[in-house]
Order: C-alpha cells, then sequence, then structure tokens
C-alpha cells in the first residue's frame, strides 16, 4: 500500500471527524483522492457509538450530558468508544482493493509496531483488537463501499478510563467479560508513566506510515465533509436503531 499521511491533530467535534471520514470512503470509492493514513482526534472528549448499536442501550446520555460528552453514531460497526481529546489518538485507513479484514490484519501490524516502540508487546485479536496483557489497547471498525475500505480506530496512550462508566453493557455480558473499564488499558498504564500525544503521535507514524509523504486533507474531502456533517448531528441518524 503507498499512503500519504495526514496529521490532523488539532481537534474537531464528532460531526466533523465522522462526515471527514465518510467523505474520504466516498471519494476513495470514486478514485477521486487517494490511500491515506489520518492520525486525528475529538475535541471535546465524545462517545461513539457503532452503526449497528441501540443508543440507550449503549450510552447512559444522562450521565453523558452531566460530563458534556457528545455522542455520535458512527457508519462503521463496532461497539462504543470514549474518545478522550487528551488522551487518546484516533487513526483512519482508507483504501482500496483489499476487504476490511485485511486492513485490520494490516493495521494490526502497524499498531504493534507503533507499541513496540515503547517496549510494549502487541498483540493482535481478530478480528479487529490489538490487546497488551491480556487487556484491549486498540479498537477498530471498518466498512467498505464499491471496493473502498476505511478502518479506523483508537490509539489510547492516556485515556480516562473512568469516563467508560457512560457506557452500558449488558449485565450478562458484563458478568461474563467484566466492566468495561476492567477490560482495557492504555500505554501509560501498562508503562506505570504518563506517556504524552507527542510520544503516541511519533508511534503511530512509525508503526503506520515511517515512510509515508505527509500531506493534508483533500479540499473536495472538505467539501463533502461539509455536506455530509448534517447526517451526523441529526437525532434521526443518532436514533436509528
Amino acid at each position: 500500500m503507498g499512503f500519504r499521511l495526514i496529521l490532523d491533530l488539532e481537534g474537531r467535534d464528532p460531526y466533523w471527524q465522522m462526515a471527514i471520514d465518510e467523505a474520504f470512503l466516498i471519494l476513495r470509492a470514486l478514485d477521486l483522492v487517494g490511500d491515506y493514513v489520518r492520525l486525528w482526534t475529538f475535541r471535546p472528549t465524545s462517545v461513539s457509538i457503532g452503526k449497528f448499536q441501540e443508543l440507550e442501550a449503549t450510552v447512559d446520555l444522562n450521565e453523558a450530558s452531566r460530563l458534556g460528552l457528545p455522542v455520535v453514531r458512527r457508519f462503521t460497526g463496532g461497539g462504543a468508544v470514549i474518545h478522550d481529546s487528551d488522551g487518546e489518538v484516533t487513526w483512519t485507513v482508507v483504501t482500496k482493493g483489499r476487504n476490511v479484514e485485511d486492513v485490520y490484519s494490516w493495521a494490526g501490524e502497524g499498531l504493534k509496531r507503533a507499541l513496540a516502540s515503547f517496549g510494549l508487546k502487541g498483540e493482535f485479536v481478530p478480528v479487529n483488537d490489538v490487546v497488551v496483557n491480556g487487556k484491549k489497547i486498540v479498537g477498530m471498525a471498518g466498512a467498505s463501499r464499491r471496493g473502498a475500505v476505511l478502518v479506523h480506530g483508537t490509539f489510547m496512550y492516556d485515556t480516562d478510563l473512568s469516563l467508560m462508566r457512560v457506557l452500558r453493557l449488558p449485565k450478562e455480558k458484563e458478568a461474563v467479560r467484566g466492566k468495561p473499564e476492567e477490560r482495557v488499558i492504555t500505554v501509560s498504564k501498562a508503562l506505570g508513566r504518563e506517556v504524552s500525544r507527542d510520544e503516541a503521535v511519533r508511534a503511530l507514524r512509525a508503526g503506520l506510515c515511517e515512510d509515508c509523504v505527509e500531506s493534508s486533507i483533500p479540499e473536495g474531502v472538505l467539501d463533502l465533509a461539509s455536506e455530509l456533517r448534517w447526517k451526523y448531528t441529526n437525532e434521526g441518524w443518532l436514533r436509528w436503531r
């Protein structure tokens, strides 16, 4: 894969971020953009839920509101995620000619390399997780469109795991899996020291896109994203399941 790298780290609201990623997928399917890796952040700290999840069964909306956490429904599958503005870098891979599972695997190897730069041994657990010491440190979700594939995911370098109390899990699943905050780990916790965002970005860049040419978001992507953003702010989309 020949990628360009976008460092988009000033932070945008969750509605813009989802719109940008969907615009990348649409335009890649039409061969109007090439292959990209984007490193980016949510601002403010937000909650995203998978395309097929039921909102109120997944998120404690009262607690999310009390904490000032906006909630957005992704166009990709997977589970609910806390995106800490000051503790997580989100990454996106958009490409063409491979299936979603192949891109999960490719990204998983890159994320293992990123973790190795901290001296951590990551393990890719199909379909779409990377774990350290048996706990999830990276989750991924993906979508495809006319031969194009987009996979995005978390890199929790110093996420405030107490925020995961806004996530709901059916009691029978919680009994088997444990509480969400007990099943995950951050790079900082794994190392026993505070890891900075700059360190996380350097590791991700080295692991996913070391030889990539740095670029910016194409204007066509931003133009389309400005049209798509309404979808993600729309209560009907948020509650459609």
